[in-house]
This record gives structure tokens, C-alpha cells and sequence, in this order.
């Protein structure tokens, strides 16, 4: 009878293997096993593609970079392939100018080692951080197929109408989603600094991915939350050295995309950088979504960084609730922000609850005059329930309440008609002034049919 294997015992030798001495590897018990498995007729693949196979992951895996897909400031991504895992991942290096720079070095570890520690599927994952055979240093990320939110934006149609519609909408559905990254970020005790439209990526499924964490700085962590660590580096926290970015970015004191940039930042205010700033800098991408216009605009870099410091938002023809609340994160003062990211959110998800509860009232509407144009049944129920929906979604729509009202009475009256008495008086609220006089005749209509259906049993007993 076999002994039970304990941790103790060292692991069994395989059937038709020699023990010998050493360790046990996975290509000696892949040959062992092997070789008693080849009188039994099995089929296995041959050694060599086995031996093969175990070199290709046992090796020091290191991905094989091909074509440069971005670059920035500091760095360079490429399409590389994985040979372990077999699989595209976006390797990204310090440009030539820059890896033997100490102090970028120290950064471009500290960017991979925050963002490696953001696990959120907003954040694009880091898979690997090293130095390559050349004495490189490079990390790998997961390869997002799709484009950019500022290739996105360019796509923005002509007509106004349009703009307004379903191209708005996706978009701000794109920006929730962004928001829940930084928010996360945040939740952790890290600032992006340069959120903008190039940072971020929409995949092809719905992915959307906070990309280049490059001005990353670490700041308080919220409560019950670990906070990031990273190794020294210029910037993360205290004095800020040059970093990536594109379009017009400073290096020095002033780090990030001036077209977006916050005051504070801007004037190269250290301390006062903090949480508010990527609020701002969310505003910034939400007005630039909204009007199709960056938020500081200028004929040179001196004039955008002008309008910057002194918070100069481009003008736009439009006065929406959205654009408010873009301006509203945009405030020139940090305590006149919203207080946090998800302020921001729900902000914009109210107005588009209160959008979405006036569309419903106008399609009731319309499915009442419809109804009474012809007294269906269908069509007042339609409108009914459309009413009750688009009160659900913002309880202070008053002309939904009194479109709800008008629906239950006129499908009440016209129940009434019909003798379907009890649906009518289902249908009416007691505490409306202006169903009372209909509850009152269908309660007199059921007083009615009650009064004629005892007689009716009366007459039938009696008979």
C-alpha cells in the first residue's frame, strides 16, 4: 500500500524515472514522465519542442520592442511582444537623451512603480519594470487598441444639434469613467497632474484607460486607504523636475499641459498643488468635450501660460448647466472646486438624470394627446408610466408631476366611460384638487352598480 505524501517527503519520483540526486526540476519530471508515458502509446510532444518550451519561459523575459506608437517628453512607448506570454504589450523607455540622467531615471521608476500599484480597470496595468540587455531601464504595460479621447474630439460634427446629441453623450460617458480612475488615484494618494484628451484611452470594446503617469506626485491618501509608495524621485513629493507632456508643456517648477493647467500649477504654486488640481484639470477636459475649445488659448506659449495663471477660460457660445459645472471645477480659487471628483460626477450625472426626465416628459406628453385623440388604453398607460419614470429621475420636474396628473385624470374619465369603474378609481388620487369632482362621480358609479347587483341578487333569490 503507497505511503501518503506528506511536505516532509520529497516529491514522487515518476513512473518509469530513475531517482538520482539534486533537485527537482520541471524538465527532469517532464522527462520522466515522459518516457513511461511513451509505452503506454500516449502521445506527448517531442523533447525538444518541450525543452523548447520551458527555455522560452524560463529565460529572462524580456519583451522584443518593434514599432514606436508615442512618445513624450521623457519617454517612448512601443508595440513589443511578450515571447513568455506570447502576447503585444506597450514597452515603455526613457528617450536616448535622458536614460543616463540619474534624476530621470529616479522618476521613470517612480512613474511605473505608482502606477503599478493603481489596480483599477481605468488604469492602464503594469506588467513588468526592469533593465533590458542594453542596460536600459523600460516597463511594460498592457497594449490598449483604440484611440486617443483628443483623436475623439477631432471628430466632433460641424452642426451644433449634433454636437449637443449622441457625440456629447458617449463622451461624457467616456469622462465618468475617467473620473472613477482619478477619484481611485486619489484614493490612494496620487495626483496625475496632466490629466488631458491625449491621456486618455478609449478602446475599441469600451475600455477607457488613464494613461502616463510621468507627473504623478503623491499627496495624502483618503482614510482606510493604503497609500502608494515609490522610491525617491524628483517631484513626487517637494520641488517638481522636468516631465512629460504633450502639446505646450514647461519643464522646471511648471510641470504639465498649459491648455489645461490650473493656476496653482501654472504660477508654480508647490504647495497649493493637490486633489483640486485635477479637478480642475477634469473641468478643463469636460469644457473642451462640451465646446470643442481647450480652456487656455493663446498665439504663443507666453500667452496660453498668461491666460493659465490668470485662469482665462476661452469663450464659448454656450450656457448649459454642463458648461456651468465645467466652470464650476474650473474656479480660479481651490475652495470654490468641487470638494472632490465624485462631486463632480454626480453633478453631471443629476443634469443628465434631469435631460433624460425632460425627454420622458415630452414623449408623454405626446403619447397623452395621443391617447385622447382616440381613447387608448395603451397609449394612456404609456403616458402614465412615462410620467412616473420621469419623476423618478428628478422628483422636482413639475411639468411631469402635472403631465401625471392630467394623464391619470383623462385615463380616468375615459375608464369611467367605459364602466370600468374600478380601474378608474384606481387611477385617481384623493389628494388632487382637480380629481376630486371625477373620484366623486366614479364613486357614485360604484355606488350604483352596487346598489343594482344587491337588487339583482334579490330578485334572483326570490324567483
Amino acid at each position: 500500500m503507497a505511503q501518503p505524501h506528506t511536505a516532509a517527503q520529497p516529491p514522487p519520483t515518476p513512473p518509469g524515472a530513475t531517482a538520482s540526486a539534486g533537485p527537482v526540476t520541471l524538465s527532469r519530471l517532464l522527462r520522466g514522465w515522459g518516457a513511461a508515458r511513451e509505452g503506454d502509446g500516449a502521445r506527448l510532444p517531442e523533447q525538444a519542442v518541450v525543452e523548447a518550451l520551458l527555455q522560452e519561459i524560463t529565460a529572462p523575459a524580456e519583451a522584443e520592442p518593434s514599432v514606436p506608437i508615442a512618445a513624450g517628453g521623457m519617454g517612448v512607448v512601443h508595440d513589443a511582444r511578450d515571447p513568455a506570454l506570447r502576447r503585444h504589450v506597450a514597452r515603455k523607455v526613457l528617450r536616448n537623451d535622458r536614460s543616463q540622467d540619474p534624476n530621470h531615471i529616479a522618476r521613470f521608476v517612480a512613474e511605473a512603480q505608482i502606477a503599478g500599484q493603481l489596480e483599477h480597470p481605468g488604469i492602464v496595468p503594469v506588467h513588468q519594470l526592469g533593465v533590458d540587455s542594453q542596460g536600459h531601464v523600460f516597463y511594460t504595460m498592457k497594449l490598449v487598441a483604440g484611440s486617443t479621447l483628443a483623436a475623439l474630439l477631432r471628430e466632433r460634427p460641424a452642426d451644433p444639434a449634433a454636437a449637443r446629441g449622441a457625440f456629447r453623450d458617449r463622451h461624457l460617458d467616456t469622462f465618468l469613467k475617467l473620473c472613477d480612475a482619478v477619484a481611485f488615484a486619489h484614493s490612494r494618494g496620487v495626483i496625475h497632474r496632466d490629466l488631458k484628451p491625449e491621456n486618455v484611452m478609449v478602446g475599441e470594446f469600451g475600455e477607457v484607460l488613464l494613461l502616463d503617469w510621468g507627473l504623478a506626485k503623491l499627496v495624502e491618501a483618503s482614510p482606510g486607504h493604503t497609500p502608494a509608495v515609490a522610491g525617491p524621485a524628483p517631484g513626487l513629493e517637494g520641488a517638481d523636475a522636468a516631465g512629460d507632456g504633450g502639446g505646450m508643456t514647461l519643464d522646471g517648477t511648471i510641470m504639465g499641459t498649459l491648455a489645461y493647467m490650473p493656476p496653482e500649477m501654472a504660477l508654480g504654486d508647490q504647495g497649493r498643488i493637490g486633489k483640486a488640481s485635477d479637478v480642475y484639470l477634469l473641468g478643463a477636459i469636460l469644457y473642451e468635450i462640451l465646446t470643442g475649445r481647450r480652456p487656455h488659448v493663446g498665439a504663443s506659449t507666453a500667452e496660453v501660460l498668461h491666460a493659465a495663471q490668470q485662469n482665462l477660460i476661452a469663450p464659448c457660445d454656450e450656457d448649459s448647466e454642463l458648461v456651468r459645472i465645467a466652470r464650476h471645477a474650473m474656479a480660479t480659487e481651490i475652495a470654490d472646486r468641487h470638494p472632490a471628483v465624485q462631486n463632480l460626477q454626480e453633478d453631471i450625472r443629476q443634469v443628465r438624470r434631469h435631460d433624460e426626465s425632460i425627454t420622458l416628459t415630452r414623449r408623454s406628453h405626446e403619447h397623452l394627446a395621443a391617447a385622447r385623440a382616440d381613447g387608448s388604453y395603451d397609449l394612456f398607460a404609456r403616458a402614465l408610466f412615462g410620467f412616473r419614470a420621469a419623476l423618478d429621475l428628478w422628483p422636482d420636474n413639475q411639468p411631469a408631476a402635472e403631465g401625471q396628473r392630467a394623464a391619470a385624470l383623462d385615463y380616468a374619465r375615459t375608464a369611467l366611460a367605459n364602466a370600468d369603474f374600478d380601474l378608474a378609481f384606481s387611477l385617481l388620487d384623493p389628494a388632487a384638487p382637480e380629481h376630486a369632482e371625477c373620484l366623486r362621480a366614479v364613486e357614485q358609479a360604484r355606488h350604483d352598480r352596487r346598489t343594482r347587483q344587491r337588487r339583482l341578487r334579490v330578485l334572483t333569490v326570490s324567483t
